[in-house]
Parts: structure tokens; C-alpha cells; sequence
């Protein structure tokens, strides 16, 4: 796709989402979402189909857009204890700031608001956001388990995470007009993360003798790892 029509998808995706979320699925309309684009209806339709085929493609690409936008790699180097928790916390805010955006929220109600008129929309959105994320989540906690950071099964870590973390600000979020503040979202997720760790953190002494092991294990063997070393003591002989 050239340039060009790149632009001109995400203009016609963000126009739409934005009349979705404002208007609702049987309000939202076709001209006013191809002049908010600044395309022509024909392209519109030429691109789409029609606009329940355009509702679909805005559910599948805004889901995964955020999803990409959350870093969801390298807790294997972290170090055990509290280098651990304060990057689990910093993933579950960067979670919480993508997820608690106006738009995001928005969408989550229309797909549940929408769910019976299209089910196959509401299930791509469960499983383009949630399943993605624990998908992601599981694969990235089995590395930690391997690291000798966490233990348990990384599925059933992943799902604990999201419960203890991501769901609760977003259950209140969806049905509470006034906004998750930022002190009770650092709140919640620290909370969770203790929680978290508390079930599948591993213990203390295994963990920071796997770490101890990774490390070693990092530095090189042979003569070149001895340059600059001091000589070994040979007990005072020349």
C-alpha cells in the first residue's frame, strides 16, 4: 500500500472511531466520516464495503494499535524483589494508560452495546484486546519463570495479572463517568502487583540464585576475560 493510502485509511479509521464513539454504531454516518476524512464517499465504500464492514476494521485496528503500544518485553533481566515489582508496575500503568484513554473506553462500551446485532465484532474485540494481551503476557511470564523470577504456570500468571491489575480500573472506568485518577490507578496497580508476586513471585533465595547464575553465566570464560586481572596470589612464592 502506498504512502499515501496509508494516510488515507488511518484518516478515514480515526474519523470513524471517533463518530462510533461519539454517535453510536446506527447514528454514526457515512458522510460525516468521509468529510471528516476529507475522502470522498466512493473511497469510503471503495475501501470498507459498507459501514458495518468499516465498524469491524475500527474494532480490529484501534484494539490492536493500543496493544502495541504497551512494552511487554525484557522483564527477564529485571533483578528479584523489588527490581521485579517496579517493572511489573510500570508495565500495568502502561497498560492503564492505553487501556483508560476516552477512545478505548468508548469502544469497549460499543462493542458490548453492539454485541447482539454483531457478536463476530464483539468477539474480535475480546480477543484482539484481552486475548492478545494474555497472550503476550503469558509468553513474556514464562520467560520470567525460566529466569527463576517468577513460578507457576505462565497462562495462569498472565490471567492473575490482568485481574489483579488492568481489570478493575476498567470496570470502573466503563460504568463510572468521572475519570480513574492518577493516584488511584498507582494505587491499584501497586496493589495488584503485590498480590501478583505474593502467588507467583519466586522465592527469595531461589530467585536471586538463578539471577546470580545468569549472570555468570553472561560473563565470558578464557584468557580474554582475565585481562586486566590482578595475578593470582601464588602464597608469597616468585
Amino acid at each position: 500500500m502506498r504512502p499515501s493510502s496509508r494516510a488515507k485509511r488511518r484518516a478515514i479509521l480515526d474519523a470513524a472511531a471517533e463518530a462510533f464513539v461519539r454517535d453510536g454504531f446506527d447514528r454514526a454516518s457515512m458522510d460525516d466520516i468521509a468529510a471528516h476524512a476529507q475522502v470522498s464517499k466512493q473511497t469510503l465504500y471503495s475501501h470498507f464495503g459498507n459501514k458495518d464492514g468499516l465498524f469491524a476494521q475500527v474494532m480490529a485496528e484501534e484494539t490492536a494499535r493500543a496493544l502495541a503500544q504497551i512494552p511487554l518485553e525484557g522483564l527477564e533481566a529485571a533483578t528479584a524483589g523489588a527490581g521485579l515489582a517496579a517493572r511489573l508496575a510500570r508495565l500495568g500503568e502502561d497498560f492503564l494508560a492505553v487501556i483508560l484513554t476516552p477512545r478505548m473506553i468508548g469502544l469497549r462500551r460499543l462493542a458490548i452495546a453492539e454485541s447482539r446485532r454483531f457478536p463476530e465484532i464483539a468477539e474480535a474485540f475480546a480477543r484482539c484486546g484481552r486475548g492478545r494481551s494474555h497472550a503476550a503476557l503469558a509468553a513474556e511470564f514464562g520467560r520470567c519463570i525460566r529466569a527463576g523470577l517468577l513460578q507457576g504456570d505462565p497462562d495462569a500468571a498472565a490471567a492473575a495479572f490482568l485481574l489483579l491489575v488492568v481489570i478493575g480500573p476498567v470496570d470502573r472506568a466503563m460504568f463510572d463517568p468521572a475519570p480513574v485518577s492518577g493516584a488511584d490507578r498507582t494505587a491499584r496497580v501497586a496493589d495488584g502487583v503485590r498480590i501478583f508476586l505474593a502467588a507467583f513471585g519466586a522465592a527469595p533465595r531461589a530467585a536471586a540464585d538463578r539471577v546470580e547464575a545468569r549472570d555468570r553465566a553472561e560473563v565470558p570464560d578464557g584468557p580474554e576475560a582475565a585481562d586486566g586481572a590482578e595475578p593470582p596470589d601464588r602464597g608469597g612464592h616468585p
